[in-house]
């Protein structure tokens, strides 16, 4: 996998931007709302955006005991940025609300054609069925993290691995 700053840059900023927190102010004159923008700090999962649209992956999976959460957007920025896919693996158990979440964020964001959600109960199932994966994020909370990683077919020409916990 060759690097991409342009694509590092971009997937790092627009991830940055999806981090902002609109806060309204009511101005006791005029009655009217103010909506300022405050940049929050950069946490891991922008510089984890860059990395995978920087690498340029093609194939991104995300295996997690949490749902949809901040990295799964940042990943989904990345996989946009590279013209990748982002498979995401999801506990059966959450399928209604995580697919509320989806349609909102996503969608504003333009970022649902390029995820793809996975629900089920094991998460062997699906990373047996994936080839030449190039960007993978784990949750080691799960019981067969260590599994998923043995058996994971990986991009021979070189793949990044994070693990979350």
């Amino acid at each position: 996998m060759e690097w991409s700053p342009q694509d590092a840059l971009k997937a790092y900023l627009h991830t940055l931007h999806l981090c902002k927190v609109d806060k309204d102010e009511d101005l006791s004159l005029g009655n009217h709302t103010n909506t300022t923008s405050i940049i929050v700090e950069p946490k891991c999962m922008e510089f984890i955006s860059a990395l995978a649209a920087g690498k340029r992956a093609r194939l991104i999976l995300q295996i997690t005991s949490q749902g949809i959460t901040p990295m799964t957007v940042s990943l989904a920025v990345a996989a946009k940025q590279s013209g990748g896919r982002l498979i995401v693996w999801i506990n059966s158990e959450d399928v209604d609300r995580e697919e509320k979440i989806s349609k909102t964020l996503f969608v504003e964001n333009g970022l649902d054609e390029v995820i793809e959600y996975v629900y089920g109960t094991d998460p062997c199932m699906l990373v047996k069925q994936l080839k030449n994966i190039d960007f993978g994020v784990v949750d080691f909370r799960l019981k067969d993290h260590l599994k998923l990683l043995k058996i994971m077919n990986f991009n021979p020409n070189g793949c990044v691995v994070v693990g979350t916990n």
